[in-house]
This record gives C-alpha cells, sequence and structure tokens, in this order.
C-alpha cells in the first residue's frame, strides 16, 4: 500500500507474513486519517516531523520516502535531511547544483579540447 488515503479497513492488513510500514509526515494538512492508537494497528511506524522546504503549504509530496530506508520511529525533517540526504527529492538535490554550474563559465585547455572532441566523434555525438 503505497498511500495513507485508504479506507482503514485496507490498513489492517499487517498479519501472517506480512507488514506494513507507515511512513506518516505529522504536519501534512492533507491527511486527515488519525488511528485511534498508534500501536493499535501493528504497523511499523515512521513519523516524520516538521515542514521541509521542498513540500510547499501542505507537505503531501513524500511519496519518494517509499523508496527510502528509514528506521521505525519518531524523525525531525532537519535532521533526516542532513542524515539520509535522499528524503530530498531528487529534483530539489540537484537543483543548487545545477544553479551554480549554470553560473560558472571556463576554456579548456587546447589538449583537452581536442582530448574531448575526439572522444565524443568516437561515441558517436
Amino acid at each position: 500500500m503505497a498511500a495513507i488515503a485508504a479506507p482503514p479497513e485496507l490498513m489492517r492488513l499487517a498479519t501472517g507474513e506480512r507488514s506494513v510500514t507507515l511512513i506518516h509526515c505529522l504536519e501534512d494538512r492533507l491527511c486527515v486519517w488519525k488511528p485511534p492508537s498508534m500501536t493499535e494497528l501493528n504497523y511499523n511506524m515512521v513519523l516524520i516531523e516538521g515542514n521541509p522546504f521542498w513540500s510547499g503549504r501542505a507537505p503531501h509530496a513524500h511519496g519518494h520516502l517509499l523508496f527510502t530506508q528509514l528506521d521505525e520511529g519518531l524523525h525531525h525533517i532537519d535532521q533526516l535531511q542532513i542524515l539520509r540526504p535522499n528524503v530530498i527529492p531528487h529534483g530539489v538535490r540537484c537543483e543548487g547544483l545545477l544553479r551554480v554550474l549554470s553560473w560558472i563559465s571556463f576554456d579548456l585547455p587546447a589538449q583537452l579540447k581536442r582530448t574531448l572532441s575526439a572522444l565524443l566523434q568516437a561515441a558517436g555525438t
């Protein structure tokens, strides 16, 4: 299951060998589901506290976290972004570097230009 936007009866699938990991951003104002008890559903709970700069006004853009290895428990997003940079969406992580590279201009020495040109030609570009 990849979203909390499922009816509660589907959320009770943690039985036998099957386990459910619930990643919940506490400041997510679009998520209105609140379980009566966090331990009642027998989930592996990953709770994220804080409002990351990349999530906008309603931090609901966190689907990429499903592919991030996170330990169970409560985490603050500011610390997670330092300890596990992949909690920041890939496009956001690359944005700063691409901006800096766009400001830099440089010229290669003639020998390197020839080598690069030869490599590009050999690659068929």
